[in-house]
């Protein structure tokens, strides 16, 4: 597959991202579920989303191969809206053919990176018991269960609950005082981009109030 590219969707892809999202979820419909497919038509509404929230893409090939967005301000759907120092990861979509080369984990780890830029303290989202792999992941990034966010939409769909406590970059200098920062669960995941970021790679994505991430560049692994 290639390199792959992190960076803000253009106006020019909302409908390919849109796309490859609705493709992405298709595994999961709900068949004669209303509510299933009124959400599923919702998915394409990339525009609508991106006057709202952060949406990012990773590229690779010349083409859209994953994409999340990132709550900052509000919730999209208005629903309950976002607390003060929360940001909310959201639509997290892989293309089914590019599955298994580390596209969702790129994306989570930058959706990290906006939100910790941005000084946001915590970052959340929503999963559903059937995306085991998802929630692997998730938890392979420091992400823990929260209960208490759990979300019922059904008595057999339950919106399962995640949050990941970051620390803020005005309070970083003071937290790594004492310590070199390796494996510790207040700040962003380690991964190539932070190394990027350490060496003061990280650019303002189009779009995007404050600094935020840059696009970042590293080789795929096959596995």
């Amino acid at each position: 597959m290639g390199e792959i590219q992190i960076r803000a969707v253009l106006p020019g892809e909302y409908e390919d991202t849109g796309s490859l999202t609705q493709r992405a979820y298709a595994e999961y419909a709900r068949p004669g579920d209303a509510l299933w497919d009124g959400y599923l038509g919702s998915l394409a509404d990339v525009a609508g989303r991106a006057g709202y929230a952060t949406v990012l893409v990773a590229v690779a090939g010349g083409r859209i191969v994953g994409t999340a967005i990132v709550e900052l301000d509000r919730a999209i759907d208005g629903a309950g809206g976002l607390r003060p120092g929360q940001a909310n990861i959201r639509l997290l979509a892989v293309d089914p053919r590019a599955r298994g080369r580390g596209v969702g984990r790129r994306l989570v780890e930058a959706c990290v990176q906006v939100a910790w830029r941005a000084g946001k303290e915590v970052v959340t989202l929503h999963t559903t018991e059937e995306m085991a792999a998802a929630q692997r992941l998730y938890r392979s990034l420091g992400f823990r269960r929260d209960r208490s966010g759990d979300v019922a939409l059904h008595p057999d769909l339950v919106l399962q609950a995640f949050r990941l406590p970051l620390q803020s970059p005005d309070r970083e200098g003071a937290h790594h005082a004492g310590h070199s920062g390796a494996g510790c669960h207040g700040c962003p995941p380690a991964s190539g981009a932070d190394s990027e970021a350490a060496a003061g790679g990280y650019q303002r994505l189009p779009g995007q109030p404050g600094p935020s991430p840059s696009v970042t560049r590293r080789r795929s692994r096959v596995h």
